[in-house]
């Protein structure tokens, strides 16, 4: 994900979580000199835990959890869901994408599918 996919969801928060998994320093740098959100956070996601209850409007997962184990992304849902007042987002892709290491980043890889009926019975 680069800094303009990031700009185009401001959504309503003054807070922004940018999850080491999807983003360099140097977009988070270009991102905070634009200064939409008030406040960025560069961690890995197993951090989240870290944030008080309902810290947040809305928390969002934009093309992350499918390049994390099964396991880890339900933690990474349920820390979303903790730490989110109103709502979360999830975008993946539908079921399972094979996707290799893109650019020489491992971290690109795919690593769980999910789908839509498996999420709306969480």
């Amino acid at each position: 994900m680069d800094v303009d996919q990031i700009l185009r969801y401001p959504i309503f928060l003054s807070v922004f979580i940018l999850l080491e998994l999807t983003l360099t320093y140097r977009v988070l740098k270009k991102a905070r000199k634009k200064g939409i959100h008030n406040k960025y956070y560069n961690m890995d996601f197993s951090e989240l835990g870290s944030f008080d209850s309902c810290s947040f409007d809305c928390v969002t997962a934009l093309d992350v959890i499918e390049h994390i184990k099964k396991a880890e992304g339900l933690r990474l849902l349920e820390n979303m869901e903790r730490i989110a007042k109103k709502r979360i987002v999830v975008f993946t892709p539908n079921g399972f994408l094979p996707q290799s290491a893109h650019n020489n980043n491992p971290l690109q890889i795919h690593k769980s599918g999910w789908k839509v009926k498996e999420m709306r019975n969480l």
